[in-house]
């Protein structure tokens, strides 16, 4: 593998977004706009940190524990994890979800924690790979991996905090599972296998598998994929808006993609209100608004908020106030 100097890594969150619609990837990558974090979300970190910290051997009696009460409230050092995480996010988080979060942890450490039959590997791995025919760049974050030496097969486990298993299209393909295959064949000279644990369901496990045909038809995709997002324009982000494609098809098991135009939401205005007295839900970048921005002395954008206070001006640094205008789909 040399480095081809390929400015932009993709990601599947990257590669999700920019498949998902060109303005929203214009917004999140090219404008770096603000957006806000959701419950879920925060949650799902929580459960990831604890989780990291009690792969280390020495916890192995704790976790066993925890697995047979099928419970974490009595483990102190978790408790007062969870609570000060929780502090930090008063917007977000408050004491009602430490039940939510206790439940999702009891799945975490009763869904094989330790790998078993497997060697577990260094955890937290990074990884930001470049390829040549086709030419790409990848990176990407392993929460767990596992070796299996009787198999000859890396393992590799993803926790999600998400309230739905992957369905439809993101079932069939799923671009962060054949980015961790592709993976695999450089970190660890061996095929892998993914599965995605999904903590709100009692039968946590999602698998996928990909032979050999489908990974390098998803390189030659890679290298597509690499030249737009190397040279991406407004013209680019124009050209594949989420309200133009097609609604998503349900499933064999009549599940869909959450795609198409319902990611933009019925909201005609901000705050629009549903019958029940609830706000409609709607893309963040749907409608106009104002935020602000730190740059550096050569103009260079490092942060967007929309709370001034929380950009930390230093030395050579300033803050601007900036407005988006809003999606062009819904505000010509």
């Amino acid at each position: 593998m040399k480095n081809f100097n390929h400015n932009v890594a993709i990601s599947a969150s990257r590669l999700d977004t920019l498949e998902s619609c060109s303005w929203l990837y214009w917004c999140k990558y090219h404008l770096k706009l603000p957006d806000s974090t959701n419950a879920g979300a925060l949650k799902g970190t929580c459960c990831h940190n604890i989780f990291e910290h009690f792969l280390k051997k020495k916890y192995k009696k704790q976790v066993v524990e925890i697995i047979k009460k099928r419970s974490v409230t009595h483990h102190k050092v978790i408790q007062r994890y969870i609570s000060s995480y929780i502090k930090k996010y008063p917007d977000y988080l408050s004491e009602f979800d430490i039940e939510d979060i206790n439940e999702m942890l009891v799945r975490g450490f009763s869904s094989d924690f330790f790998c078993k039959g497997g060697e577990l590997q260094k955890a937290e791995k990074d990884f930001d790979l470049e390829f040549k025919n086709p030419s790409f760049r990848i990176k990407g974050f392993i929460d767990k991996c596992a070796l299996y030496r009787n198999k000859g097969l890396i393992g590799i486990f993803d926790y999600k905090s998400s309230q739905k298993k992957f369905s439809g299209k993101k079932r069939e393909k799923n671009n962060q599972a054949l980015i961790y295959e592709i993976a695999c064949e450089v970190l660890f000279n061996l095929k892998g296998f993914i599965k995605f644990i999904f903590l709100r369901f009692d039968d946590p496990f999602q698998e996928h598998k990909y032979n050999e045909k489908e990974i390098e038809k998803f390189k030659s995709y890679l290298g597509e994929v690499q030249k737009k997002i190397s040279n991406f324009t407004r013209e680019d982000a124009i050209s594949n808006f989420a309200y133009d494609q097609q609604y998503p098809k349900k499933d064999q098991n009549g599940e869909s993609d959450f795609s198409g135009p319902i990611m933009c939401g019925r909201a005609k205005f901000p705050g629009q209100l549903k019958r029940d007295g609830n706000p409609m839900w709607y893309c963040p970048f749907k409608f106009p608004f104002e935020y602000y921005v730190l740059i550096d002395s050569d103009g260079k954008l490092l942060k967007s908020s929309f709370k001034k206070e929380e950009l930390d001006k230093g030395e050579n640094l300033t803050i601007k106030k900036r407005k988006y205008n809003g999606c062009p789909r819904f505000n010509q």
